[in-house]
């Protein structure tokens, strides 16, 4: 039995009003394969795109860069996962919901071991390292 009431399209108003400023805003977004909207805990936007779509889609929702996840999906391909937080005023109000993307299309990668991450970090400039570490 579902204790939570199922929410009712209404309570996606301002998530659906965010993305549609974002689409006047930026009318070049290529249009996502996939967007999903929820809202039984919390407003949230799922966004399923192309793997050249990717960066475009995480700056307009403002995403760090350094939040991006190599994921392997269980076919024959790996992606991109970025999740995060998009807000902004509207009418005088902060109106924010979760967003996460998904950017098909790389080939299947294994995982690394973390030593050969730990080299590869290590080889980089120590200027480079001190800023991500700030």
């Amino acid at each position: 039995m579902n204790h939570n009431p199922t929410p009712r399209f209404g309570d996606q108003t301002d998530m659906l009003e965010l993305l549609i400023w974002l689409s006047m805003e930026r009318p070049g977004l290529p249009v996502p394969t996939g967007l999903s909207l929820a809202n039984h805990t919390r407003p949230s936007a799922h966004l399923t795109v192309d793997l050249g779509e990717f960066e475009a889609w995480r700056e307009a929702f403002g995403l760090s860069v350094w939040d991006v996840e190599l994921r392997r999906g269980s076919g024959a391909e790996s992606y991109l996962s970025l999740a995060g937080t998009y807000s902004r005023s509207l009418g005088g109000r902060v109106v924010a919901f979760e967003v996460s993307i998904a950017g098909w299309g790389l080939p299947v990668l294994e995982p690394r071991p973390a030593a050969e991450w730990e080299a590869r970090l290590v080889s980089l400039p120590s200027d480079w390292r001190a800023e991500r570490a700030a």
